[in-house]
């Protein structure tokens, strides 16, 4: 037989074909095939074919019985798996060694106990089988001989003394023979192996509490007299509170008589009480409230079994509880029991509580009643019921709000109004129930509670139609006019609510306020009226429906600002022209001189400037104590243009954005060489954007056909001179450029260029390349 004949026949016997392992282990025994290269193999075959004469041979030529095949199958393994004691006698015979553990941890006593075969681990036993040999997952032959439930090979791994402490998926083995309800073989680990019956799992849970959680009565009958019966797991259970908890009546009883304390030493511990009464077990609730001392005992989270019941809505065990029970008592939390049950909507457990005593008026930690909890979550029919008992609906919580200011609908509003509830109680703050009702934005309360209020009351320095305004709602606002409210009122800061609505910019608002005003310019502190207001802050049809209703146009406030004024400083375009077009004087100057279109330019608004460049001179002076300056160059003292100065002046951008200036000189009749007033320094924007190095606004300036490049300040320094002073290279290159320019030209003091340029030798390069 050819070798891929071999290894054909290898395969299929590999993968279970009977006739070709016959046939490759005739050939074995004829010829001695394959012994060199699938040697190991070859003898696990002919250990589980039984074939005795292949496994002398292949012995016989010294094959190693301790290796193991490709599948980590020793001989050994493979004979204890089939049951074959002669086999084993035969390996034993060429000393196998019984410990052999394969790469993923088997060994042979572990098979003989996974397959149940007692003699043959017995023998093994006796020959030194490690009874703890195992791999990574822990698995030792007692944990095999659990698994098949085999009580006499787990008796017998005793005598050899096998470890009973050991896991299996990744459970202790008593505990697992416990949760399963193994019954004999938990017997056996406790009777036999003497184990520790309070051996606890990752959870802290024992042998008991895991009988107990099962409901595993006969578990738990035979473990009580052999276990501590008051260990704790997490997180903070004993046996006695998870009986209480599953409501398994029989099981609590038995752990009570065999010493189950019912009031735990620890606050940290469940008490059975409260487990039962979450549960709503109703027997065993009854059971234990005779036992404790102290129904009323705190947990450490701060709560009772009478707070566990009304928290989980079990309303079935109130009648064993609440008889011993303080029902007023505030828990950790600020919760009373009647408050909580008021906040779920719970109205079996509210009648259960007051039929009980329940005070109805007791309140939380944040003084809130227990119908403000109705109140605020909108149990509509526990506010009814409340209301039978009486409540005081004028208490205030904490915060100063009575339960007016709790309610959130319409139908509970009028149960209080109904009720006599007093409307003029305010918080601290002076906060009303009308201010509460608004900022909910809820018209039909308001309906309801504006016969009862002065709608024209104040309200934290404001008023109830600025706080309807504020909150953008036009049926609120309609239905407080409609009832009397006083458009022109003012809040304590002197703003009306039609200011208010021109700041927002809400031009519905604005006319519903305006049929009702009797001053439409009326100002507050700092003069401004509601169209200044709107100029500002609102929209274009807030202003054009003030403009519309006839608002002063011209008005002027305590600054002198225009609304043109106004408008161009925070650059309106949209609004400009509406001011225009209703005739706003654009030549006036408020009090520092400054015209809009001057405000327009300093505040860089080009497209406002744009609008208004046709309508202005552009090159009026404007004398002002708060003007632009320039220091021409380093070490020379700040020169203001206090005297006069023109828009120009300011046009140009630290940034070198020459975007404004661009916008300026597209007017014919700008004066692109406009000094300061009355030649007080003599600079033109040209000095002032080579001074300061801006190359691009230089570039803008030099393309003007009339600018005149030359032009010196009082001093006689020209543009070029500050340039080649303050070592601006590209300004000085951008300014040679031009065939306009002098280079010779000298100042006052005689300096020409050169000598404006000493110590900025990159400017004198620059020079000479030139000259």
């Amino acid at each position: 037989m050819d070798n891929d004949s071999v290894t054909a026949l290898l395969h299929l016997a590999i993968n279970g074909d009977a006739a070709a392992t016959a046939s490759l282990l005739s050939e074995v025994k004829l010829r001695g095939v394959g012994l060199q290269t699938m040697g190991t193999t070859l003898l696990v075959l002919a250990v589980q074919a039984h074939d005795l004469d292949a496994i002398e041979t292949l012995l016989a030529h010294g094959l190693d019985p301790n290796a193991w095949d490709s599948q980590e199958i020793t001989p050994l393994i493979a004979a204890t798996q089939k049951g074959y004691s002669e086999v084993v006698e035969m390996l034993l015979r060429h000393h196998v060694n019984v410990n052999t553990i394969t790469p993923c941890g088997v060994t042979a006593l572990q098979e003989a106990c996974r397959f149940g075969h007692v003699a043959m681990a017995e023998r093994l036993l006796e020959l030194g089988a490690d009874t703890e040999a195992c791999g990574e997952d822990g698995v030792t032959a007692l944990c095999l001989a659990f698994d098949n439930n085999d009580i006499a090979t787990a008796e017998l791994l005793h005598r050899y003394k096998a470890n009973p402490n050991v896991s299996l998926w990744g459970n202790p083995l008593f505990l697992l023979s416990v949760d399963i309800h193994s019954v004999d073989f938990m017997k056996l680990l406790v009777e036999v192996y003497d184990i520790d019956v309070n051996q606890t799992d990752a959870n802290g849970n024992t042998a008991l509490m895991l009988a107990t959680r099962r409901g595993f009565n006969d578990i738990v009958d035979y473990l009580l007299p052999k276990s501590d019966v008051n260990l704790v797991a997490h997180p903070g259970y004993s046996a006695l509170a998870i009986a209480a908890a599953a409501g398994n009546l029989p099981l609590v009883e038995l752990l009570v008589a065999h010493g189950a304390k019912v009031e735990p030493d620890s606050t940290t511990e469940e008490a059975p009480l409260e487990a039962a009464s979450a549960q709503g077990r109703v027997a065993v609730v009854e059971y234990l409230v005779p036992l404790v001392r102290d129904v009323d005992r705190m947990n450490a989270e701060g709560t009772t079994a009478l707070y566990s019941a009304v928290f989980n809505g079990m309303e079935n065990v109130l009648g064993s509880l609440c008889r011993r029970a303080n029902l007023d008592l505030v828990m950790k939390n600020g919760a009373t029991y009647l408050c909580a049950a008021c906040f779920d909507g719970n109205l079996p457990l509210v009648e259960g509580l007051l039929r009980y005593g329940a005070n109805p008026n007791a309140a939380d930690l944040e003084g809130n009643t227990p119908i403000m909890h109705a109140l605020l979550n909108k149990h509509l029919t526990i506010v009814q019921r409340l209301l039978e008992e009486k409540v005081d609906l004028n208490v205030q919580n904490l915060k100063g709000e009575p339960s007016l200011f709790k309610a959130r609908s319409a139908a509970s509003l009028k149960l209080l109004l109904d009720a006599g509830a007093d409307t003029s109680i305010t918080r601290p703050n002076g906060c009303t129930v009308l201010a509460k009702v608004i900022c909910l934005g809820n018209a039909e309360m308001a309906s309801l509670l504006l016969p009862f209020v002065d709608v024209n009351a104040p309200i934290m320095r404001t008023t109830a139609l600025r706080l309807a305004v504020e909150t953008r709602n036009e049926r609120l606002v309609k239905l407080l006019l409609d009832h009397g409210a006083d458009v022109d009122q003012a809040a304590e800061n002197g703003r009306t609510a039609l200011h208010l609505a021109a700041q927002l910019g809400d031009a519905t608002l604005i006319e519903l306020l305006l049929e009702h005003t009797k001053a439409i310019d009326q100002t507050f502190p700092d003069g401004c009226t509601a169209l200044s207001t709107a100029v500002e802050f609102g929209t274009v049809e807030a202003v054009a429906a003030l403009i519309r209703h006839g608002a002063n146009v011209h008005h002027v406030n305590e600054s002198g600002l225009t609304l043109l004024h106004v408008a161009s400083a925070v650059g309106r375009t949209e609004v400009v022209p509406l001011l225009l077009a209703a005739g706003v004087d654009v030549a006036a100057v408020d009090e520092q001189g400054w015209s809009a279109f001057a405000l327009a330019v300093d505040k860089n608004h080009v497209a406002v400037v744009s609008l208004l460049l046709p309508l202005v001179d552009p090159n009026a002076m404007i004398v002002s104590s708060i003007a632009p300056g320039l220091i021409p160059y380093s070490g020379a003292p700040f020169k203001s243009f206090y005297a006069g100065f023109g828009v120009i002046h300011m046009a140009y951008d630290v940034a070198d954005d020459p975007t404004m200036l661009g916008a300026l000189i597209k007017s014919p009749v700008v004066n692109i060489n406009l000094r300061d007033a009355a030649r007080r320094h003599g600079l033109t924007a040209l000095h002032g954007a080579c001074a300061r190095g801006l190359e691009r606004t230089v570039q803008l300036l030099l393309s003007h056909p009339e600018l005149d490049i030359n032009l010196p300040d009082e001093e006689g320094n020209t543009a070029l001179h500050l340039a080649c002073r303050n070592g601006h290279v590209p300004v000085v290159g951008a300014l040679l450029a031009s065939p306009a320019v002098d280079v010779t030209a000298r100042n006052k003091t005689g300096e020409d260029c050169v000598a404006m340029a000493d110590g900025q030798p990159a400017v004198l390069a620059l020079l000479a390349e030139t000259t």
